[in-house]
C-alpha cells in the first residue's frame, strides 16, 4: 500500500467526493436467511424511502451542478423472477415474516431510478457495488468474478462501463480481479470511520470519535494498492439517531473547511434508505455549503472517476 504523492495546481483547492450506496434490499439480503428483526425494520424503510430519496438526492445535485458517485448493485437492473427468492421464502418459513414484503419488486428493482441519474443533467458517477452485494472478502474466487461480471454485464445494457468499484460493506477482497477486469478505482474505510450505528454499537462509536471526528475530521489521500487507486472515506453519514445527525453535520462542515485549509479530499458516504427527513435535510446543508465554497473557488465536487483522471494529469 502506496500513499500517493499529490501535487500541482489542481491539489490547491480542497476536494468533497460523495458516493452513494445504491442498493435498496440488496443491501441487507445477508441477513434474510436469518429473520433479523432489524433486517424486516429496515426492508420497510426501504419501501417507504429509497425511491423517494433518490429523486430527492438527484433534485439537490441538479439545482447545485454537484456530481455524485452512485455505487449500484447489478441486481437492481434486472426484470423481477419470483424464483429469485424461492430458496429465502423457505428459509423465511421458519419465522414469523412479512413474506410479501421480501417479493415487493419496488425494493428490489429499479432500473428506472438508474436511468435517471444517467440521463441527469449533472454528470454522475456508475459504479459497480457488485451484482448481489455480496460480501467479497469472505466468498470464493470463482463467485467474486461471477459477481463482477454479472454487474458489468448489466451495466453495459445501460450504456455504462465502470471503472469504479465499491465493494459491500467496504470489505475488501479479490483486488486483482478488479484489476483484470478494467476496474481502476475502489473505496476503502477511512481510518476510525464507524459504519455502524445499530444501537449496541452506537455508544461505542460515537463516544470514541466524536472529539476526534468534530476536532480533526478525517481527511484522506489516494493509495496504490494493486494497481489500483483506493480513495478512503472520511465520514459515513447515515443514522436514525437525531442527536447524531447533528454531530455529523458538525464534522462535514469541519471536514469541508479542513479540506480546503491542508489541500486534502474529504469523502462523504451515505446509502439511498437514508432513515429519516432530518438526515435529507441536514444533507442538503452541508451540500449548499460546499457548493457555496466551490462558487468561491475554494473547493472542488468530484466524483471519484473524475478526481482519478484529474489526478493522472498532474
Amino acid at each position: 500500500m502506496i500513499v500517493l504523492d499529490i501535487s500541482g495546481d489542481y491539489t490547491r483547492k480542497g476536494v468533497l467526493i460523495i458516493s452513494i450506496d445504491l442498493e435498496f434490499a440488496w443491501g441487507i439480503n445477508y441477513g434474510l436467511p436469518r429473520g433479523l428483526p432489524s433486517t424486516c425494520r429496515y426492508l420497510k424503510i426501504v419501501k417507504r424511502r429509497s425511491r423517494r430519496n433518490v429523486d430527492k438526492l438527484l433534485k439537490f445535485s441538479e439545482r447545485f451542478n454537484a456530481p455524485f458517485t452512485w455505487g449500484v448493485v447489478g441486481g437492481l437492473l434486472k426484470s423481477l423472477s419470483k424464483n429469485n427468492f424461492s430458496s429465502y421464502l423457505d428459509i423465511l418459513s421458519k419465522f414469523k415474516l412479512n413474506k410479501d414484503l421480501y417479493m415487493d419488486e419496488k425494493i428490489w428493482y429499479g432500473a428506472d431510478i438508474v436511468e435517471k441519474i444517467i440521463e441527469s443533467k449533472v454528470e454522475h458517477e456508475i459504479a459497480c457495488h457488485s451484482f448481489s452485494h455480496i460480501d467479497l472478502s469472505r466468498c470464493s474466487r470463482n463467485t467474486a468474478l461471477k459477481e463482477i461480471r454479472k454487474c458489468k454485464e448489466v451495466m453495459r445494457g445501460y450504456g455504462v462501463n465502470p471503472k469504479t468499484f465499491i465493494f459491500p460493506g467496504n470489505e475488501i477482497g479479490y483486488l486483482d480481479l478488479l484489476k483484470q477486469e478494467g476496474f481502476k478505482i475502489f473505496r476503502l474505510n477511512g481510518e476510525g470511520v464507524c459504519n455502524n450505528y445499530y444501537p449496541r454499537y452506537f455508544l461505542h462509536c460515537t463516544l470514541a470519535n466524536m472529539v476526534r471526528d468534530l476536532l480533526l475530521p478525517s481527511l484522506v489521500s489516494p493509495i496504490l494498492v494493486n494497481g489500483l487507486v483506493g480513495i478512503p472515506s472520511s465520514l459515513y453519514f447515515q443514522s436514525p439517531y437525531n442527536v447524531d445527525v447533528f454531530r455529523m453535520q458538525a464534522v462535514a462542515i469541519r471536514g469541508i473547511n479542513r479540506a480546503i485549509e491542508r489541500k486534502e479530499i474529504f469523502h462523504i458516504t451515505m446509502h439511498d434508505y437514508l432513515e429519516t427527513d432530518l438526515l435529507l435535510n441536514i444533507f442538503l446543508k452541508v451540500l449548499s455549503y460546499a457548493v457555496k465554497l466551490r462558487d468561491q473557488g475554494k473547493l472542488n465536487i468530484e466524483t471519484m472517476n473524475s478526481y482519478y483522471d484529474k489526478l493522472l494529469n498532474i
